[in-house]
């Protein structure tokens, strides 16, 4: 049977910060000739709520405040060589004074900035409040987000950074491919995924060249955060101002903390968080925006539960010393490449087309059913350990039709792919079933001897009870259906996504 295909979000998203409207400091109707002159040379000038100057000589520069209106006249009067007088308020020159004076300029004149926001989804510098109010945006996109692209761009375009990218994904393909797809759906619309990317494997790797010298240029407003981040009383300070997350040798022990855990959870998948910040009274949640990665080289860098959606884990390759820095020769002629390639790579990310729900869909592999076994573990040996259950030992038939089960209740797409080359039709047959929830009954008993090649289990009837010892929810009766497949109906075991 042939898999209908539905809508999956294939799109591509023109980058509105290619447009973005940076130092619009001045008023729309603005006339005043010493704002234009400093307009021109690139400084600004604005006001805030306790009557301080807020200014800066370059476009890069931040805000700085000043309560002295005539130290800032003769700056602004330097940096645009003529005389500039900035005034609290406006000053009535008589008719014969007119032509010698100073150009003034008025506080009136000024936008009022009520506060600061970092807001990537605005298009301007100066975002307009109520009340003729303003608001400084403290993102300001990357020159990669604001470069034109007028073509679109291929993998050939950027060698060093696939070969670094491949090696990441232990030159899967498909995980390659997911991974782009994940990078690009942040870059067009600075959306973040659902999905946290874990990358786990030896030091030398590339996560890092990977973190600083691709994700950061690109980005911009990348946070690294450690065990020591995570030991603080004042987690807003992490989530508020930053694009990217990634999440680097965090320990195992200090995520499963109850209150590590909630907030890993919140900042995979939640726009806010209530969290404090320092020196700041908590009136408001804070927005998360940043896209999570997470790298380690420890085997087990978190936890992960049987049900989990938050999750993508890779292993990597061999460390890069080892394989002549991608045939580079060295670490330093490698960045180099890779700095040459990031303009191409950005128009690839922002001019690629996009699958909205792969972006937010974890990908199942054997690396994150080792973390989910090794979690399961530890809850059995905590429960045994607690008195809870008693130990017991599984036969090899019960460790097999327990892995069956898991492995449908959670669609472990790998468990089933050595049916590719075993019963091609029956892989298929499955894959399609899967992918909308089911799962044939008349196709447990071939499945399960084709993976396990046992003949203890003689019946489909006998296969369904020993599977309900383990999950009666799942493989309840009640929860078999009947579904129609073009002219013919089966019934069906219907799997309800876990989230």
């Amino acid at each position: 049977m042939a898999r209908r295909t539905p809508n999956i979000g294939y799109m591509m998203i023109k980058n509105k910060h290619e447009s973005y409207n940076s130092n619009n400091w001045l008023k729309d109707n603005n006339t005043n000739l010493a704002l234009a002159k400093i307009d021109k040379k690139g400084g600004a000038l604005a006001l805030n709520e306790s009557g301080e100057l807020l200014y800066r000589l370059s476009k890069g520069d931040r805000f700085k405040p000043s309560k002295n209106y005539k130290a800032m006249s003769q700056t602004f009067s330097s940096f645009i060589g003529v005389d500039v007088e900035l005034l609290s308020t406006k000053k009535k020159a008589s008719q014969e004074e007119e032509e010698d004076i100073a150009l003034q300029v008025s506080s009136h004149e000024l936008k009022l900035i009520r506060g600061e926001k970092f807001d990537p989804h605005s298009n301007e510098e100066f975002i307009e409040a109520e009340s003729g109010l303003y608001e400084l945006n403290l993102f300001i996109p990357t020159s990669y987000m604001l470069q034109e692209c007028s073509c679109h761009y291929a993998e050939q375009s950027f060698p060093a950074i696939y070969a670094l990218v491949s090696n990441l994904c232990n030159n899967n393909p498909d995980r390659v491919e997911w991974m782009f797809n994940r990078e690009a759906y942040f870059m067009q619309g600075l959306k973040k995924s659902q999905v946290a990317l874990v990358f786990k494997g030896k030091q030398g790797t590339g996560k890092s060249i990977y973190v600083n010298e691709v994700l950061s240029p690109i980005f911009g407003y990348i946070k690294t955060i450690n065990d020591k981040s995570l030991n603080t009383s004042y987690p807003g300070g992490i989530v508020e101002n930053t694009l990217y997350f990634n999440l680097d040798e965090i320990s195992v022990t200090k995520s499963q903390s109850e209150g590590s855990k909630n907030f890993l959870k919140a900042l995979i998948t939640n726009d806010t968080i209530t969290a404090e910040k320092k020196f700041k009274t908590l009136d408001k949640e804070t927005s998360i925006y940043g896209q999570v990665l997470i790298t380690s080289n420890e085997e087990y860098p978190v936890e992960i539960e049987p049900s989990d959606r938050r999750f993508t884990v890779f292993n990597t390759g061999v460390a890069l010393s080892k394989i002549g820095f991608l045939e580079y020769g060295g670490g330093e002629e490698l960045i180099g490449a890779i700095k040459s390639e990031l303009p191409a790579f950005a128009c690839y990310l922002k001019r690629r087309h996009i699958d909205k729900v792969k972006a937010n869909t974890p990908l199942w592999t054997s690396e994150k059913q080792e973390l989910i076994s090794m979690y399961e573990q530890q809850q059995y040996q905590k429960q045994v350990k607690q008195g809870l259950v008693k130990p017991v030992r599984l036969t090899k038939l019960q460790k097999n039709t327990q892995e069956f089960a898991s492995a449908i209740k959670y669609k472990q797409i790998w468990h089933f792919e050595s049916l590719k080359f075993d019963n091609p039709e029956l892989y298929e047959n499955v894959m399609n079933d899967l992918y909308y929830n089911l799962f044939k009954v008349d196709n447990l008993l071939p499945v399960f001897k084709t993976l396990y090649g046992t003949r203890t289990i003689k019946t489909t009837a006998e296969l369904l009870r020993v599977l309900q010892q383990f999950d009666m929810n799942q493989f309840n009766t009640s929860n078999i259906a009947t579904y129609q497949f073009g002219e013919e109906s089966y019934e069906c075991i219907r799997i309800y996504p876990a989230y």
